[in-house]
């Protein structure tokens, strides 16, 4: 009877995770990396400290959104998709993804993939929103250089897995800043990416909290039997 239980409770548990990975909608990446600081003349010393830090980004969007446009049947856009935040040692940055794009050319000799996203409505917290900077934009991108190989996408869909060996281009997050007298291209956080990883969203963790609480159940109720 003991033995019964058991399996049947195991049964429930493996359904309870199956239905929660199979209903999962969203996706949240960890990237941690190193920043390089693009700067100007006006470039705040506190920004050109940040020169080789670390950083943690997350991007999160719904892994099973549908294409707003289309423009080529190389080229997807997702807009009002996601967001983004970054951690910095001045500060956090945060905001909402006003695109996403996938991009992918398949011919007989290149190959090329590009998924990127951008969002201008950029907050600040921390040290770095004291300095009297215009946040310009946020953006990132995974790319596959057409250099004959596979990797990077392999259709149009917004990726739900990404590993940073199936791209060989350049690969980054970017915070964009004006300084307070509005100069164009002033500043430029580049965040080299080391690694990237995901991020199980919360239901995962609320179904396998359910499953476990059946299995307690059904062997409670075994044993009392």
């Amino acid at each position: 009877m003991k033995s019964e239980g058991m399996k049947i409770a195991a049964g429930l548990v493996t359904v309870a995770l199956m239905t929660g990975a199979g209903s999962a909608q969203a996706v949240t990446w960890e990237i941690m990396g190193k920043l390089t600081v693009e700067h100007a003349l006006q470039t705040p010393q506190e920004l050109l400290s940040l020169e080789g830090t670390p950083f943690s980004a997350y991007l999160s969007y719904d892994e099973n959104a549908s294409p707003t446009s289309t423009p080529s049947p190389e080229f997807t856009n997702y807009g009002n998709q996601g967001s983004f935040k970054v951690n910095t040692e001045m500060g956090t940055a945060t905001g909402a993804f006003e695109n996403l794009q996938t991009y992918i050319f398949v011919g007989p000799i290149t190959h090329a993939s590009n998924f990127n996203g951008y969002g201008s409505q950029v907050g600040l917290t921390g040290p770095i929103a004291s300095l009297g900077l215009v946040t310009q934009a946020f953006d990132f991108q995974f790319q596959d250089l057409p250099l004959g190989g596979t990797g990077g996408l392999s259709d149009f869909a917004l990726p739900s897995e990404l590993n940073l060996n199936e791209f060989n281009g350049s690969n980054f997050i970017r915070l964009s800043f004006l300084s307070a007298e509005g100069n164009p291209l002033d500043t430029r956080l580049l965040g080299v990416m080391d690694s990237v990883s995901a991020i199980p969203e919360p239901q995962t963790y609320m179904m396998l909290l359910a499953g476990l609480s059946l299995l307690g159940w059904r062997l409670r109720h075994t044993r009392g039997g």
